[in-house]
């Protein structure tokens, strides 16, 4: 912590470090699932700052990822959540939404991500691949056909670019394929905190933002 304080306060500014200070011990002890809806009412004031501002908030925020040499769940969803909301309003990314009508040509990045929501979520062989048909069932009779990934093959990385393609979808089918994930996570009946926070970054990034807590989904139907 104090190498992190040192380093940010030669990259930026000892009253921003200042400010961190004063601020650490009140986050530090802030309710984990109050994180990302924090994060969420401080997203107009980030808006108001300068493009080299933003830039230095960015290389910033990537460092303190990066810097312990491994990204934590929170630190993944974090990092969607403001890259979503930030980056088109300083870059002015364009969105190639709408290129696709049909999910089927998108039905291997749809079995990535509902295969690594189903191993985030659970442990148990069973329960991951109950989680994966529970998930798969949102795409029809073509989800019947999709098989589960090993673990080894949906990590962040490959489900970051999955999101990259379907991003390429209408609006409907990108819910329909939020709806997959959700079904996933509370395919056990029960939602845990990092759960919950990654599905909503990743819906987030599917521009299909979901409320900050969500509870075992169910569809029509299913006991």
């Amino acid at each position: 912590h104090t190498e992190q304080l040192e380093t940010l306060e030669q990259q930026s500014s000892p009253e921003l470090v200042r400010e961190i200070n004063l601020l650490h011990p009140k986050v530090a002890a802030m309710d984990p699932r109050a994180k990302l809806p924090a994060v969420d009412l401080a997203i107009p004031s980030l808006k108001q700052l300068s493009p080299s501002q933003f830039n230095t908030f960015s290389s910033n925020l990537r460092w303190l990822v990066e810097s312990d040499q491994q990204i934590d769940l929170f630190e993944y969803a974090l990092q969607k959540v403001l890259e979503r909301h930030l980056k088109s309003h300083f870059e002015g990314t364009s969105s190639a939404a709408d290129a696709y009508h049909s999910l089927i040509p998108l039905l291997p990045h749809c079995r990535l991500l509902i295969s690594g929501f189903a191993h985030i979520g659970h442990t148990n062989p069973a329960a991951i691949d109950h989680a994966f048909q529970q998930g798969t069932a949102g795409l029809g009779e073509h989800g019947k056909k999709l098989q589960l990934l090993d673990n080894a093959d949906c990590g962040l990385g490959d489900m970051d670019q999955a999101i990259d393609h379907l991003n390429q979808a209408t609006l409907t089918l990108r819910k329909k394929v939020v709806d997959c994930l959700a079904h996933t996570v509370g395919a056990d009946g029960e939602v845990t905190l990092q759960e919950a926070e990654l599905l909503r970054a990743f819906a987030d990034a599917l521009g299909c933002p979901i409320p900050p807590f969500v509870n075992g989904p169910q569809r029509p139907g299913n006991t």
